[in-house]
């Protein structure tokens, strides 16, 4: 047999240069005697300074490992040795096989580090699955095309099957299946087949009992031949129970809105409606996506989009009347706008109603006008009527005739109250109409309070006004309107309590507002009241449902005025407990 010059290595092994795996080769003595390039590599040296050396006394660390003992096995029966070692400074795994032969020992050593990390990371994936399906979050089931064979508890409770029906293949997926879905389960198996996994789709299994239950089913191969697969199943009882009460709740809201001019919507952070129903001169599909400046005129787009972004930053509900141009001319919406909220309860957009008030605003506005024109007529003639009714009831005085100045007093008093009535409906249609003269000078408050109490305290000789308290402000405002406001709020207190004989007056302030209020101790107002009272023509009712004298006018005025001067005009009150209205005024506009 050829040998090798230097190292006198019989020809044949030289051929183990070729291969991509370590080659070493000892004699019986334990010397390295070949040591083909890439075992070379894995040692990270030269082959000559392997070669002749004793493999023990080289690593005697290795002495103590399997490689020794597997080692020796081999050459003393004489028979081939398979095993697999991990190298802590390589930080490698080899495969390590082993065949005695006339020379020693041939040792060849295969770097499976790659196969070792699939195998690793295969089994924590199973160890994964294994957890899923003993967490029994969701049905588990391993099945073939004729049985179910492996499931979890929580598949076994979905179908109301038990374990012994599992160990007794008593659970078929066909048999379990309606015959009108098998047609999707023969779908999914050649999507297995093909792709290894199919789509998730929803059908039903007939339980134990008989009753049907929804699930949604996903899965995956797990053997191909013969094939096998493991599938992942959801009970979505609770879903279809509740699409199926979603359903119901449209068509009654369908049934309710059938005729009616209300349109439901709903949109997103960006304003995009996402949601509509009930529309009037649009179709859905011309609305979905799109925002209100796409579909009304940009002035009043930007007005709408500003009171909705009102309601996403605060969270806060939100209604007014607002009007709108778009492909059915200028139209009036009742608008009521609420935060849209997610799992999280985070605002994720706004819904709402929008009510079309066209015909009730143009009614509003024809009334309106009526009252202003009449109001207008009225005082001419009422202003004449006064001045005559004083006049004579003067000269009557200065004659000495008596009896008919005390008629004509009374006359007097009559037409003042005419009078106010009517400068009430004339401030009432200067608001609608937005306006009502608005004369910006600086305001004493505190004298202003008091001078308003001087004047009212004459004519209020049942009650004991109590002024308490300062603001120490001048404020921005209109005097005469500011005094209007007092005067009707003081008027109200001692109208309103007539078992009282006192209305208390508070003057204070904050770093940001001056506050008055006018406290009397008289009737109260209903909490049912209360939020209404400062509409236009609301008129509150006692406990025996009786109205109070007036048109409903006053403090719907006075909360305007007071609006206008950036203010806040509230109320605290209790039936039978008297009431606290309070006038809150910005120190600066």
């Amino acid at each position: 047999m050829l040998q090798s010059e230097k190292n006198s290595i019989p020809y044949p092994f030289m051929l183990f240069d070729s291969l991509n795996e370590g080659v070493y080769i000892v004699d019986t003595a334990w010397h390295f005697i070949y040591v083909n390039k890439r075992a070379a590599e894995i040692q990270d040296k030269p082959p000559e300074e392997l070669l002749g050396k004793n493999i023990w006394e080289l690593y005697p660390e290795a002495v103590e490992t399997v490689s020794y003992s597997q080692a020796h096995h081999a050459v003393e029966k004489n028979i081939p040795v398979s095993y697999e070692i991990y190298y802590p400074l390589l930080e490698t795994w080899f495969e390590s096989r082993l065949y005695p032969c006339a020379e020693g020992l041939i040792i060849l050593l295969q770097d499976i580090s790659e196969r070792k990390r699939q195998e690793e990371t295969l089994q924590q994936s199973q160890a994964r699955a294994r957890r899923l399906i003993d967490a029994n979050i969701i049905g588990v089931v391993i099945s073939d095309m004729d049985h179910i064979f492996e499931a979890n508890d929580a598949f076994l409770e979905i179908v109301g099957y038990t374990r012994e029906d599992l160990a007794a293949k008593r659970i078929n997926w066909i048999a379990m299946t309606p015959p009108e879905l098998l047609p999707l389960d023969m779908n999914a198996i050649q999507e297995l087949k093909e792709q290894g996994t199919f789509t998730p789709f929803e059908k039903a299994y007939y339980r134990k009992d008989g009753r049907l239950v929804p699930i949604l089913i996903g899965g995956a191969v797990l053997e191909k031949d013969p094939l096998q697969w493991v599938c992942f199943i959801l009970d979505i009882s609770e879903q279809k129970t509740l699409e199926q009460a979603l359903r119901e709740s449209e068509e009654r809201m369908r049934i309710a809105l059938k005729g009616a001019s209300i349109t439901v919507y709903q949109q997103d952070r960006e304003l995009r409606y996402t949601w509509i129903y009930n529309m009037q001169a649009h179709t859905v599909e011309d609305i979905i996506g799109k925002t209100d400046a796409d579909l009304i005129e940009a002035e009043e787009a930007v007005y709408v989009t500003a009171i909705k972004r009102r309601v996403l930053e605060t969270g806060q509900s939100y209604q007014e009347v607002v009007k709108a141009t778009g492909i059915a001319g200028l139209r009036y919406f009742d608008l009521s706008i609420e935060p849209l909220h997610n799992g999280n309860g985070e605002v994720i957009g706004v819904t709402g109603t929008s009510r079309d008030v066209t015909e009730q605003v143009e009614l509003e506005k024809r009334k309106d006008d009526f009252i202003s024109i009449a109001s207008h007529e009225l005082r001419t003639p009422i202003t004449v009527l006064r001045g005559y009714t004083q006049l004579l009831a003067r000269q009557l005085d200065q004659q000495g005739i008596q009896e008919p100045v005390s008629m004509l007093k009374t006359m007097d008093a009559q037409i003042s109250r005419l009078v106010r009535l009517v400068d009430e409906l004339l401030d009432a249609s200067k608001i609608q109409a937005g306006r009502l003269d608005y004369e910006e000078v600086p305001v004493d408050l505190d004298a202003l309070v008091h001078e308003t109490v001087e004047m009212l305290q004459a004519s209020s000789p049942t009650h004991t006004l109590y002024v308490s308290g300062a603001t120490l402000t001048v404020i921005p405002g209109d005097k005469d309107l500011l005094g209007q406001v007092f005067t009707n709020l003081i008027t109200n207190a001692v109208k309103y309590s007539p078992q009282a004989n006192s209305v208390d007056i508070t003057l204070s302030s904050t770093k940001e507002a001056t506050l008055v209020s006018i406290r009397d101790y008289g009737v109260g107002i209903a909490s049912a009241h209360q939020k209404h009272i400062f509409d236009r023509f609301y008129r509150v009712y006692d406990s025996n449902n009786k109205s109070f004298k007036g048109l409903g006018l006053g403090l719907y005025i006075a909360h305007d005025i007071v609006k206008r001067h950036g203010g806040n005009l509230t109320v605290e009150s209790a039936e039978g407990k008297g009431s606290s209205f309070t006038i809150s005024l910005p120190l600066e506009k």
